[in-house]
């Protein structure tokens, strides 16, 4: 079986110099997913947060991504075309 695995990002900044910008219905520590992802043998990091079911993010506010009810995330590695999603961290467009 195919394992993905994913590249961490540093969560200390606001900056998406790692990945794309993303509207994710729900964000979890991968710990309280990990029966998920095991079952879907993705590599992980325990402490890492995962974006799930996950759609691009326009900032500009036009479009399917303006309608974002969740806080906009960075994630650093999307799989799956945007279901799972590595390395997310808040976005503030302040």
């Amino acid at each position: 079986m195919e394992r993905h695995t994913h590249v961490r990002r540093d969560t200390t900044s606001n900056q998406c110099n790692t990945g794309a910008v993303k509207c994710c219905n729900s964000v979890a520590n991968a710990s309280d997913i990990a029966s998920v992802l095991n079952m879907l043998s993705y590599s992980y990091d325990p402490a890492d947060s995962v974006g799930i079911d996950c759609t691009p993010f326009n900032i500009y506010g036009a479009g399917e991504a303006a309608s974002c009810q969740q806080q906009p995330v960075c994630c650093s590695n999307d799989t799956e075309k945007g279901f799972i999603n590595f390395g997310c961290s808040p976005m503030n467009f302040n």
